[in-house]
């Protein structure tokens, strides 16, 4: 019997090592057929992105969208595989000698390896229907400005250029004068009030020239929701343009700052014609450059007259001026010293504000004399009053962190959150926790923007600085004198300042938003603290003594650019704070970061080449920010992370094999143990994923989550999709799936895994655990977004009388086949009251979407979507109302605020709503698929029965559906469907095109 089981167990193993020969051969014996087949299915899927992104293109240009996110990670995707293969395409022959064999079975499998990614991708191609998102307010962005000076010099120019947009026979307009006059600050007032408005545009773009033709190209193209492919170049970009301005059919474009004229033919503008409609305004200091880019009509921004100059000056200066005769009387000289520029009048005044000492007034008015003596430029002029206000800040410390502002290009918009950590790592801001010194940061900020040094502007919810180019000219001026430093940026370089111009006395270097291509020397500037080399491609690498004689060093930026090692030097910078290499997409060798002891700030996020640890990294102490998100880097370390005492932000989320387990074992490839993350107590930022709710639910008891400033959290093994936009301070995103612990969890259990301060919560595969979300929920909470997903108990989300979502602003519902209402019968006021946006997917119980009391609730509501639920009857349900006579009605609906409606794939829906509804600034229906649906109420367009429909009765601007369906419709008022087929536009998904999806559903 043991002869027999030997020879069972031999030839057992024969079988085997059989196999692996035979496999192994397979990859050896046609190398050259395996890389042809590669080649063949790279280029077939290289071309059917190219198709992809011409028909998403046009539909965004022609439906004023934008791409989705999961479509541009498709976009991502296939760009990274093909990276890859053109790499191992390139090294194929490359191996000779004793590992020929090996190295050419190891290319054959990363050849099939390959080849099933191909695959995969091409199974994966975006459906159009899911490839395009068409934002709510589409006719062009609301301009953060400064509002606008209410005095009759320049509501005069306002209304002369508000004429000429008008005047079908004015095409091209140019605005121009001085700095600082106020050019900006009219042309923003008239493009806000063209957006808000119903003008005659359907494009409104606000867009600062650049001496870079491209860079404006770029601008516009964002604008306009077109992308560009690498290859393209500017005449490409141009034909492009010129295509995407013509579906727009007619389009206001103001172009700010231009300096110098400007081709708008090379550029892909169309040239503005009285038959198009379009309208060109430039900005400009200079009437020369108005008459060389041929302007029709020019408008001058003149200097305000003495009278209101003076009204501006009492206004910013404060109370004390008018109620003291004597401080009067200099006040009034001061004013006159402004020379009537509302820049300087503004700023000085600001700079003077409640000043009660007449003495102060004395020395403002003789300092602003004395600098005029000497001076015959009047901007020199204008110089010398701003620096007034620079003069009167509290101490040296915000005067440089005032300067520090000036090292960002001219025009560049600051983050906020940016410009104070680089303060903090010039030792500004004093010291403290990181929290504390944002907020000091954020005091300062406040300050510079009240002294009018500043300009806040905000954008997508961040908070961006700018300075004013006078402003910005002044700080150089001073820093010319103050501190010497080089600062290039945005200025097209493509190489460093020669040698010569990098001095020992050199404290501050920006080369920011160049196109540096390589450094070959080492400058000898021992007292630099900050060298600021971001968004630059460095082609080929740095030289590694680039560093040897910069040993004062605090800050280096070297993010975005294309750089793949950093220099050996590097290593010997011992008092570096800040090493900054985000987005650096080639790097992959740092040297030892050992003796760099006394840096507190570490970034490598999204260089996805980075695969390995720095050496050293154990040393670095005094590290309070460490950032490897989305790396390819495979382990942390064991025992690394309890050594960062000081820490205080901890992001690793996005990196494949970083993460927390309940254990630290080498059976996990989750590295980071929850006991390590126990020695960071300080910290109050953390983004991370964790393995599974048993390391949840420990690392919970180690750190309080709910004391934290910000945390995003991924519990399990969650979609990238459904995890990479966490947009909220406080989000968590957890899988409540069997295999990640989360079976016989009771509800108190559920509901203690939910940090009470969290804001946006994602819920995904929970089999019969959650009934409702209200029920895990605390009262009290700020809850702004939810995403519930494949939780197939979940019945509702609120349960009658209940209100603990009345923060909730955005909820998004996929696959739950058993919720049968969104809230219970019972409604109490102000529930769901701040919610704006509500999307609905693959819910096959729910007949109805809103009932009886709840939609009267619903006054934020901005934007309502449902695809694909199946048994869904009525949008909302129809409440009947018995009056004293017997007879009943249906409640009249108001949604004032609804602007986006969106219908898609509901077979059995066959009403909106049976009563009166009124819908006062909706601008787009999407109905597809929805064949039993007969009739749309007027009162979804703000009409009144009997009511023409015209550009200024509705706020309406397309109806997106298919022409059977609008062919099929039945009216109530004989006229309606006449009036509203101009606004009616073929859907996308109905088009016969060659990416039309299978199935009408695809999550």
């Amino acid at each position: 019997m043991e002869v027999l089981g030997c020879v069972s167990s031999t030839l057992g193993l024969c079988c085997s090592l059989h196999e692996v020969i035979r496999e192994n051969y397979k990859h050896f014996r046609a190398p050259r057929r395996s890389i042809q087949r590669l080649d063949n299915f790279m280029q077939e899927l290289d071309t059917c992105k190219r198709d992809v992104e011409h028909e998403v293109n046009r539909l965004c240009i022609q439906n004023r969208a934008r791409p989705t996110n999961r479509c541009n990670f498709w976009f991502n995707r296939v760009d990274g595989v093909k990276t890859e293969v053109n790499k191992l395409l390139d090294e194929n022959g490359s191996h000779r000698g004793c590992c020929f064999i090996c190295s050419r079975i190891k290319m054959g499998k990363l050849i099939e390896e390959k080849i099933r990614e191909i695959c995969e991708l091409r199974l994966d191609v975006p459906h159009l229907e899911h490839s395009i998102f068409v934002p709510v307010d589409n006719i062009g962005d609301l301009l953060s400005a400064i509002p606008m000076v209410e005095y009759e010099t320049h509501k005069q120019i306002l209304m002369k250029i508000w004429e000429f947009l008008l005047d079908k026979k004015v095409r091209r307009i140019g605005v121009w004068g001085m700095g600082g006059a106020g050019k900006t600050t009219i042309m923003s007032e008239i493009h806000n009030r063209l957006v808000k408005g119903r003008s005659q545009f359907n494009c409104i773009i606000w867009v600062e020239a650049s001496k870079d033709p491209r860079k404006v190209q770029q601008d516009i193209a964002r604008r306009l929701g077109l992308t560009f492919q690498d290859a393209d170049d500017e005449r490409a970009r141009a034909s492009k343009l010129l295509e995407a301005f013509d579906r727009k059919k007619t389009f206001a474009l103001i172009l700010d700052e231009v300096w110098e004229p400007l081709s708008i033919e090379e550029v892909g503008i169309p040239f503005p014609t009285a038959e198009n409609g379009c309208k060109l305004v430039i900005i400009t200091r200079s009437r020369t450059v108005c008459k060389d880019m041929e302007t029709d009509k020019d408008v001058e921004v003149k200097l305000l007259s003495e009278n209101e100059a003076w009204n501006l000056f009492n206004d910013k200066a404060g109370e004390l001026v008018p109620s003291d005769p004597d401080v009067q009387s200099i006040a009034m000289e001061v004013a006159k010293q402004c020379c009537g520029l509302p820049l300087a009048i503004v700023t000085v005044g600001r700079a003077l504000r409640n000043t009660v000492d007449i003495r102060e007034w004395e020395d403002a008015l003789q300092e602003l004399r004395t600098s005029t003596t000497s001076i015959h430029n009047f901007e020199e002029v204008v110089y010398s009053r701003l620096k007034l206000s620079y003069s009167k800040l509290e101490d040296d410390a915000r005067r440089y962190c005032f300067l520090f502002c000036a090292l960002y290009p001219k025009g560049h918009l600051i983050d906020e959150n940016e410009l104070i950590n680089y303060w903090v790592w010039e030792d500004l801001l004093g010291g403290g926790s990181m929290v504390d010194m944002k907020r000091k940061g954020q005091k300062i900020i406040r300050q510079l923007i009240s002294a009018c040094l500043l300009d806040l502007k905000i954008g997508n919810g961040v908070r961006y600085v700018k300075l004013h180019d006078l402003i910005r000219d002044m700080a150089l001026t001073i820093m010319s004198t103050k501190r010497r430093c080089i600062v290039k940026a945005g200025m097209g370089q493509v190489k460093l300042p020669p040698p010569q111009e990098w001095k020992e006395d050199v404290q501050w270097a920006s080369l920011m938003r160049n196109d540096v291509k390589y450094i070959g020397f080492n400058p000898m500037c021992p007292r630099l603290t900050s060298l600021l080399l971001q968004c630059n491609s460095f082609e080929q690498n740095i030289s590694d003594d680039f560093f040897d004689n910069m040993q004062g060093l605090k800050v280096l930026d070297l993010s975005y650019t294309g750089i793949s090692a950093l220099p050996m030097s590097l290593s010997d910078l011992k008092n570096l704070r800040a090493l900054i290499c985000s987005q650096c997409w080639n790097l992959i060798r740092v040297p030892s970061l050992a003796r760099l002891t006394k840096l507190e700030y570490l970034d490598f996020s999204f260089s996805r080449s980075l695969t390995e640890l720095p050496e050293g990294m154990e040393h670095l102490t005094n590290l309070r920010h460490l950032d490897f998100s989305c790396t390819s880097v495979q382990n942390l370390g064991a025992g690394l992370l309890s050594k960062f005492t000081l820490l205080e932000e901890l992001l690793i989320l996005g990196s494949p094999m970083i993460g927390v387990s309940s254990k630290s074992t080498n059976s996990y490839s989750y590295a980071v143990g929850v006991e390590e993350i126990g020695y960071c107590h300080k910290l109050s930022l953390v983004h991370m994923q964790l393995r599974d709710i048993t390391a949840y639910r420990r690392i919970v008891k180690c750190l309080q989550f709910s004391q934290m400033k910000e945390f995003k959290l991924v519990v399990g093994s969650l979609d990238d999709d459904d995890t990479s936009l966490l947009l909220e301070r406080t989000s968590l995103a957890i899988d409540m799936g069997e295999r990640h612990g989360a079976r016989n969890l009771s509800e108190a259990e559920i509901t203690e895994l939910i940090p009470r301060n969290v804001m946006e919560l994602v819920i995904h595969n929970s089999d019969r655990t959650i009934k409702r979300l209200s029920l895990h929920l605390l009262d009290g909470m700020c809850l702004k977004t939810c995403n519930i997903k494949w939780c197939f108990g979940m019945e509702c989300i609120l349960e009658s009388e209940e209100n603990n979502l009345s923060q909730l602003e955005r909820m998004k519902l996929y696959d739950l086949p058993h919720l049968r209402m969104i809230c219970g019968e019972a409604v109490i006021p102000g529930t769901l009251k701040n919610l704006k946006r509500i999307h609905v997917e693959g819910c096959d119980s729910l007949k109805f979407l809103f009932q009886k009391q709840l939609i009267l609730e619903l006054k934020s509501l901005e934007e309502i979507s449902i695809v694909h639920c199946l048994a869904m009857e009525e949008l909302i349900e129809g409440e009947r109302n018995t009056n004293a006579k017997g007879s009943s009605h249906a409640a009249k609906v108001i949604l004032l605020k609804l602007q986006r409606l969106r219908l898609i794939d509901l077979p059995r829906l066959e009403s909106i709503y049976n009563g009166d509804i009124q819908c006062d600034s909706l601008r787009t229906i999407e109905v597809v698929h929805c064949n039993a649906l007969k009739k749309l109420p007027l009162g979804l367009f703000g009409i009144e029965e009997g009511q023409q429909i015209s550009r200024s009765t509705t706020t309406l601007e397309q109806i997106a559906c298919e022409t059977e369906w609008w062919e099929s419709l039945q009216w109530d008022q004989p006229q309606a469907k006449h009036l509203l087929q101009p606004y009616v536009v073929i859907h996308p998904w109905t088009r016969r095109d060659p990416f039309a999806p299978s199935s009408s559903h695809t999550l």
